[in-house]
């Protein structure tokens, strides 16, 4: 099993201990709206970031089972319980119809258990301020490639990765460093295919220079915070197969 390199258990006790500070008889979908930074008129995107956070007692299970097999029984415990809320789920009863299931020893049990995948982990979560930061440059470098005069093929590939890269920052909540990284992966990856794409990566213009700097930004700051040093050495060793230097 390949290494973790965040806390999903850390992620999904955050999110439930929110929830459990919200009204009792409040509308689910609007809990859910509020807990998943979701606007009130985007349906898809709220059921999107359900689903992921559906996933995460999957993935701690599986951390825990290849890390801390003994604690196999509260793992148990408090997934099964979530699992039972989110089967149940009905956006249009009300919050406590959910949030009601979970008791507060699964909340303990989840909570321990993402202080064992921390002590695993060494993670150091992202700080907001450095999310926020780098969501702006990504957001603006977006505006600045639609109005660019670059060829519309180009444009389309490069907007895509730069929005699969904003938003994979926004869910960064609930999803962690990883699709991060993955955006970053894939951007760079995408050079190796398209020459055009290469061109602009490598060709030192101010908009290939700044939406190189934005993907280093982003690798920076989540490889530290998920310390991943090794990670540098391999982006630069494909800067150089990129450049031939």
């Amino acid at each position: 099993m390949a290494m973790i390199v965040d806390n999903p258990a850390a992620r999904l006790f955050s999110i439930l201990e929110a929830g459990k500070q919200k009204k009792a008889d409040a509308l689910a979908r609007e809990i859910w709206h509020d807990l998943l930074n979701v606007p009130p008129e985007s349906s898809p995107l709220l059921i999107k970031r359900i689903a992921e956070v559906m996933e995460l007692p999957g993935i701690i299970s599986d951390e825990m089972n290849e890390h801390f097999p003994d604690e196999r029984e509260t793992v148990a415990y408090w997934r099964g319980q979530v699992n039972k809320a989110f089967k149940e789920l009905n956006l249009n009863n009300t919050w406590n119809h959910f949030i009601s299931g979970i008791d507060q020893h699964s909340m303990s049990y989840l909570r321990q258990t993402a202080k064992l995948l921390q002590v695993y982990t060494k993670f150091k979560p992202v700080a907001g301020s450095d999310l926020n930061t780098l969501r702006e440059k990504v957001d603006t470098l977006i505006v600045e490639f639609r109005e660019s005069d670059l060829d519309d093929d180009l444009k389309l590939s490069v907007l895509k990765y730069l929005n699969q890269l904003l938003s994979s920052i926004d869910e960064y909540f609930i999803t962690g460093v990883t699709p991060i990284l993955d955006a970053v992966n894939a951007s760079y990856g995408r050079a190796f295919t398209d020459a055009s794409y290469r061109d602009l990566i490598t060709g030192h213009t101010t908009l290939g220079d700044r939406l190189r700097a934005v993907l280093d930004d982003a690798a920076t700051v989540t490889t530290i915070a998920a310390n991943l040093h090794e990670i540098a050495p391999v982006l630069s060793a494909g800067w150089k197969l990129l450049t031939g230097t």
